[in-house]
C-alpha cells in the first residue's frame, strides 16, 4: 500500500518499537532512518539527513522544533499527540503550517478507538466498514445531560517503563497526565462537539506505593501521576475528567448521560466498543471496532501523505483544529493547578 519504502523516525522509543514500527512494516515500509540519542549520540538534527516522511515520536518538549524542522525541509510530517505542549507553541506551529504546503498529520490513535462513537454521532469518516453495529442506531439518544471521561491505566509499576521515561511525570517538561492521557479525552470530546469551555476544579496527585492510592501533592513538586478536572462543556453540560497511571483499577471510557435516562459509553478496551443502554440497562445499540486502531492510524497517515489534497476531508488529519483546541483547554487546566 505504501509509496514510501523509507521513513525517518525522530525518537525511536517504546511507542515506535511496540506500536508504530510493526504497523508501518505491514504497510510496506522496509527501511527506517532513525534519529535518537541512543543511536546518533549528540549529533545535531541539523546535520542529520531526513529521508521520506518524518515521524516525530520524541518526548513532547521536542515536538515543536522537530516538526518545524521537518516541515521547513519539505518532508510530510506525522507528530504524535500532543501536537505541542502549550498554546504559545501551538500558535507558532500553526503559523508555520499555514505558510508551507507540506502535509502535517497530528496523530492520536484514540481517534480510531473512538470510531464506533464518532460514527454513531454522525461523523462521515473513512473506515466505517471497520465498525460492526447492531440494534437501534438510528437515534443516538436524547440530549446529553452530563459527561464522564476516564483514563486510569492499571499496572505500570513505578519501577517500570513509565518511570524510566522520567519526562512523562514532569508537567512543565511537557509530560504529566494532562498531556499524556487527558489530552486523549479532550481530543475525542472536541470531535463530538462537546468542547470544554470552563474549568471549575482541577487537581494533580501522586501515587503512594504504600497504600496504593493517589494523594495530594504538598511538597511543591511538579511531578504527578494523576490529574482530574471538572467544568462545563458546550451547552452548559457538566463534565468530569480523570486520568492517571499505576491505578489499581483499570478504567478507560467516555460516558454520555442522556436526559431520558439512557447512557452511551465508549470503552477503550481490547475490543474498543461503544453501547447505548436504556434506564433499565437494556442494550439498545452497540458498535465494535474490528481493526487494530494503530494500524488504521498508520494506513490513514500514509494515505494522507500520498494525496493530502483529496484525503483532507475524510482523513483523520482533518481534526487538527480539534487537537489544537485541546492544547488550549489543557492550558486552562494548568492555570488552576500550576
Amino acid at each position: 500500500m505504501s509509496d514510501y519504502e523509507t521513513v525517518t523516525i525522530l525518537g525511536a522509543g517504546e511507542v515506535f518499537r511496540v506500536k508504530i514500527e510493526p504497523c508501518l512494516t505491514r504497510l510496506g515500509v522496509s527501511r527506517y532512518t532513525i534519529y535518537d540519542p541512543e543511536v546518533v549520540g549528540n549529533r545535531s538534527l541539523e546535520d542529520f539527513q531526513l529521508l521520506g516522511p518524518v515521524f516525530v515520536l520524541s518526548p513532547n518538549v521536542f515536538h515543536l522544533p522537530q516538526t518545524e524542522h521537518a516541515l521547513r525541509k519539505g518532508h510530510p510530517c506525522y507528530v504524535e499527540k500532543p501536537i505541542v505542549i502549550s498554546t504559545a507553541e501551538l500558535e507558532q506551529l500553526l503559523d508555520l503550517a499555514k505558510s508551507v504546503a507540506t502535509p502535517l498529520y497530528c496523530g492520536d490513535y484514540y481517534f480510531f478507538k473512538a470510531l464506533p462513537l464518532l460514527l454513531r454521532y454522525g461523523h462521515l469518516l473513512q473506515y466505517s466498514e471497520q465498525v460492526q453495529q447492531s440494534g437501534n442506531y438510528d437515534h443516538p439518544g436524547s440530549a446529553i445531560s452530563a459527561v464522564e471521561a476516564v483514563l486510569l491505566e492499571g499496572g505500570g509499576e513505578p519501577s517500570g517503563s513509565i518511570a524510566r521515561r522520567a519526562w512523562l511525570g514532569d508537567v512543565r517538561a511537557g509530560g504529566g497526565m494532562l498531556l499524556d492521557l487527558m489530552v486523549h479525552l479532550t481530543n475525542i470530546l472536541n470531535m463530538l462537539d462537546l468542547r470544554l469551555e470552563a474549568v471549575s476544579h482541577a487537581a494533580l496527585k501522586r501515587f503512594n506505593q504504600q497504600n496504593q492510592r493517589y494523594e495530594p501533592i504538598h511538597d511543591g513538586s511538579i511531578a504527578e501521576d494523576y490529574a482530574e478536572a471538572s467544568g462545563m462543556l458546550t451547552g452548559n453540560i457538566p463534565v468530569t475528567l480523570r486520568a492517571g497511571k499505576y491505578s489499581a483499577i483499570h478504567e478507560r471510557y467516555i460516558r454520555l448521560h442522556h436526559q431520558d435516562g439512557c447512557t452511551t459509553t465508549l470503552y477503550f478496551t481490547g475490543k474498543n466498543f461503544a453501547q447505548t443502554l436504556d434506564r433499565h440497562e437494556k442494550l439498545l445499540w452497540q458498535g465494535e471496532l474490528l481493526a487494530d486502531p494503530y494500524l488504521l492510524t498508520m494506513y490513514d497517515v500514509l494515505a494522507f501523505f500520498r494525496d493530502s489534497s483529496t484525503k483532507k476531508d475524510i482523513s483523520m488529519a482533518r481534526f487538527l483544529k480539534e487537537q489544537a483546541l485541546s492544547i488550549r483547554q489543557i492550558d486552562m487546566i494548568k492555570e488552576i493547578v500550576l
